[in-house]
């Protein structure tokens, strides 16, 4: 029983998490679409110091997303150990999800270093 309520709490944060993704991707498309908008010198949606701080805020939720993902991937580890099972691919997807906390971390960086005046210049990748 306490296996099925664990699985279930695993799917659970897969769902918020995901859905989670699709709200920073539409984030990054009304992003990239308002700095079209400035590169075709236009009136923008959000001025600078607005787009830096949704940027910012859009690159700390993919962190917190990344990171409930790697969480995610340690607990499935942990079941499949409780069962005898082979972690092999767990290990694996452990590796792709540290690696995805630390692209995260590199882009929130970048973002959050760049100065206010080149928000609009900075790009809003789509993870």
């Amino acid at each position: 029983m306490r296996e099925i309520e664990e699985k279930l709490k695993l799917l659970d944060i897969q769902i918020i998490g995901s859905v989670s993704f699709i709200a920073s991707i539409i984030i990054s498309i009304i992003l990239t679409y308002n700095q079209r908008l400035y590169t075709l010198k236009q009136k923008t949606i959000f001025n600078r110091k607005q787009t830096y701080i949704i940027s910012n805020f859009n690159r700390i939720l993919v962190l917190i997303i990344v990171t409930s993902f790697l969480y995610n991937s340690y607990e499935q580890k942990k079941l499949a150990e409780e069962k005898n099972s082979n972690v092999t691919l767990n290990n694996l997807d452990i590796v792709a999800s540290s690696l995805s906390v630390v692209s995260a971390i590199i882009v929130l960086y970048i973002t959050a270093k760049a100065p206010v005046e080149d928000a609009l210049d900075i790009e809003n990748p789509n993870f």
